[in-house]
């Protein structure tokens, strides 16, 4: 039994692996104004091809450094369109998308700059 239960948790694990983005796997892109009002909701997605060429679905998290302000990390997901109300002053600010590189290194993958008005 505990043979049994050892392997199904092995699939399930390896069911599981890199559910992330991944540099190596992933091209990524970024929907996003290059503007927005500082008492606005900034709105974007992100989304990505395979090395298949065929969009990928993966999760991600990401954070936002406003100006004068530090965001906290939130959970995302490609394809699916995230948002959040402007924080902190006018000013340039920069969304920053987290996953795994190459050497399986959590970083930021991507970023996309805006400005706050």
């Amino acid at each position: 039994m505990k043979t049994l239960t050892t392997a199904l948790l092995l699939a399930v694990t390896l069911a599981g692996c890199r559910p992330w983005a991944w540099t190596a796997e992933h091209k990524l892109s970024i929907n996003a104004p290059a503007r927005v009002s500082s008492k606005g909701t900034f709105y974007f997605t992100v989304t990505a091809l395979g090395n298949d060429g065929q969009q990928a679905s993966f999760a991600y998290q990401w954070t936002i450094q406003w100006v004068g302000v530090e965001g906290s990390k939130h959970k995302g997901k490609s394809g699916v369109t995230e948002k959040i109300s402007v924080k902190g002053g006018v000013g340039k600010a920069l969304l920053k998308i987290y996953g795994y590189d190459a050497h399986e290194d959590w970083v930021e993958i991507a970023n996309h700059a805006f400005d706050v008005e």
